[in-house]
């Protein structure tokens, strides 16, 4: 819905986590059949950046590739590359990622802590606390379509402040997030495409609602 309507009126900082208030416990959680998991081996995100400053266009990408044991936790390492103008440049370690149960981990690779970034696993009614907000999930529906997939949405009511929505889809993210990294010349980075083995699964332009 936000990423569609541009419901959403504020995105917050770039980096995100979530942290439970009042949300459905995971121990009494069935992971659907259907379930599109976020992390997978090969799944890459393509935005669309500008740098405020000067109006320069750029790309910026993401891809999980191999993994990585921390402590006693096995993570999938997540790279990350910013392209001028098409012009790549190398690939760069961003930090680790890790799902478990619908819930969605990340860990930086300035950081010895992990964050809780998306849990694809709450229920209507649900209270969390998301990218500084305390949230309240409103609705969770199979909502739209990409590239010939279904996804779930999740909609985030902002108890704060009840004009601002948020929008998480499952398997993808949200469109309007870029969880991973921080630049200063970034204001905020729009999700273009997603791709797993370099299959198209998600193209913005191509989202329809069900």
């Amino acid at each position: 819905m936000a990423c569609l309507s541009g419901i959403m009126l504020a995105a917050g900082s770039l980096f995100s986590s979530c942290s439970d208030m009042d949300i459905y416990p995971v121990s009494k959680r069935t992971v659907p059949e259907d379930y599109h998991p976020y992390v997978v081996e090969g799944k890459r995100w393509n935005y669309s950046a500008v740098d405020m400053r000067d109006g320069k266009l750029y790309t910026c990408s993401y891809r999980i590739q191999g993994d990585t044991l921390v402590g006693k936790t096995m993570y999938k390492k997540l790279f990350m590359q910013v392209s001028l103008q098409d012009n790549g440049n190398q690939w760069i370690y961003a930090g680790a990622l890790r799902e478990m149960t619908m819930q969605v981990f990340y860990l930086c690779r300035d950081s010895l802590n992990e964050n809780l970034i998306f849990d694809f696993g709450v229920r209507k009614g649900n209270k969390l606390r998301w990218d500084g907000h305390k949230v309240k999930v409103y609705s969770v529906d199979q909502y739209i379509a990409s590239k010939g997939f279904h996804y779930r949405t999740i909609d985030l009511n902002d108890n704060d402040n009840f004009m601002v929505i948020y929008q998480w889809i499952e398997g993808i993210g949200s469109c309007y997030e870029n969880l991973f990294w921080k630049e200063d010349f970034f204001t905020i980075q729009y999700l273009a495409t997603c791709y797993e083995d370099d299959v198209c699964i998600f193209d913005i332009s191509e989202m329809d609602f069900l």
